[in-house]
């Protein structure tokens, strides 16, 4: 949208724009399977498993069914995965769900979803877990005392409950039935599993994305299940449900707890741990974002210097550089978690039209894959999809609709960048001197000048 043209600008020295996606194809894959598996691991587990089991455990009011609405959300997960997985080996590019939108829909729907994906989610989410991790990084320096009413909160619930794992008789007593709870509960766990699908943003830099991708995927949601399972029995053996839900108030403080009935005067570990993992979660965050960026400046929704990689290290420094600055931009304001809350129905909505976007590549595209899923398993999880965005509206109108004018301000923005484009030579003239720039300073260019 805002490729420069260069035809029309007779400068000397100017870098031409990426002429073929072809080109992207010759970077160098490193992505095996391990490091991929890495990757993603390092990305799902943030600070939800901290955060989630309290409020799992909350919605479905009983240990039994909070352990079986764990294993729900991995099965809704595992199977959008193997779906997009399908559709990442057929578009064998970057970009994930942007570049899926952006072939069967078209441009304007693209765009809205780098708007939602790259500018927003992205940007808060990279904040919000920044800041997580300077607060449980500091927190053994600076001591408990920087926030008195929190803690002790957290020492009340240690003292109404029993250290035994008497939590597990009767799990499923008390159980909830009602719709709305159990959506609750989904979303919790389903946000805890979110990040998977980062690797899909990077499907070009994968070595053999037909074998690999599934491998990377499957290996990397079982490992983290794992994980969450034992994470949760270990909880409930030491923590009582009342203290678990407790822990709520607080966030990450359900793992506080726990370090100090299980740890005793090493407990100050726990929260460089959750910081250890908040860290890796936004380093790969940024990896896997950073390259919506660049597929969008491929595609011409972003300037072409967010295409160009560096000439040693051959990543997109422009794309990483522009990502951090939103970061940054958002971890100064006070709004970013109420930010995110209201993007949610617009990540559902992104969601649902990349379900309509594989089931049309499914039935429109006769390539022969490595690996199959029967096409019912892709109108359920549309239908999941719905069902969740028809809660969001019935819960929270207002939330709903706020996102939704988030997303709708994004059509402007792409329509008088194409204006500018097509009708305004100072526009391109700016562009070229920003892009110059830029590749001067970073020491980047075009993809395939740096092979």
């Amino acid at each position: 949208m805002v490729h420069v043209d260069l035809k029309n600008m007779n400068a000397p020295g100017q870098p031409q724009p990426f002429r073929s996606d072809e080109k992207l194809k010759d970077a160098k894959q490193k992505i095996g399977v391990l490091s991929g598996i890495n990757i993603l691991v390092g990305i799902i587990i943030g600070s939800g498993i901290f955060v989630s089991p309290a409020g799992i455990l909350s919605s479905t009011k009983s240990i039994g069914l909070s352990l079986v609405m764990w294993g729900c959300d991995w099965r809704v997960q595992y199977s959008r995965s193997m779906r997009l997985c399908r559709a990442g080996y057929i578009a064998s590019k970057n970009g994930g769900d942007y570049i899926y939108i952006h072939h069967v829909i078209g441009p304007a729907a693209a765009f809205v979803t780098l708007w939602i994906i790259y500018f927003i989610l992205s940007g808060t989410g990279l904040a919000a877990n920044a800041l997580v991790f300077a607060v449980y990084l500091l927190r053994p320096i600076y001591g408990d005392d920087t926030c008195e009413i929190p803690i002790r909160v957290v020492r009340l619930a240690a003292l109404v409950g029993l250290r035994s794992t008497s939590s597990f008789e009767n799990p499923f007593e008390g159980s909830t039935t009602s719709p709305g709870d159990l959506a609750i509960a989904f979303y919790h766990g389903y946000w805890a599993f979110s990040g998977w699908s980062c690797i899909n943003c990077l499907t070009s830099e994968v070595h053999n994305p037909a074998r690999n991708l599934p491998i990377i995927i499957i290996a990397s949601l079982t490992i983290v299940t794992i994980i969450y399972l034992l994470a949760n029995i270990a909880y409930l053996a030491v923590l009582s449900p009342y203290e678990l839900m407790a822990s709520k108030i607080i966030s990450n403080a359900v793992a506080e707890t726990f370090a100090v009935r299980t740890m005793g005067p090493v407990a100050f570990l726990m929260p460089l741990c959750v910081g250890i993992s908040v860290f890796g979660s936004v380093s790969g965050g940024i990896l896997s974002s950073s390259r919506v960026g660049q597929a969008a400046s491929v595609e011409g929704h972003l300037p072409s210097v967010f295409s160009m990689l560096h000439i040693k290290q051959r990543s997109p420094i422009p794309s990483v550089l522009g990502l951090v600055f939103i970061s940054v931009y958002f971890l100064f304001s006070e709004d970013t978690s109420r930010l995110i809350e209201l993007t949610g129905f617009a990540f559902i909505i992104v969601t649902a039209m990349t379900t309509c976007c594989h089931i049309h590549i499914r039935r429109t595209t006769k390539v022969k894959s490595e690996f199959s899923i029967p096409m019912w398993i892709s109108w359920v999880y549309l239908i999941i999809n719905i069902l969740i965005g028809c809660l969001t509206i019935q819960l929270n109108p207002w939330d709903a609709l706020v996102s939704l004018a988030l997303m709708l301000v994004s059509l402007p923005l792409y329509i008088i960048c194409i204006a500018l484009e097509r009708n305004s030579f100072t526009f391109r003239r700016l562009l070229h001197k920003f892009t110059i720039g830029t590749q001067k300073l970073l020491s980047v260019v075009k993809p395939e000048e740096s092979l």
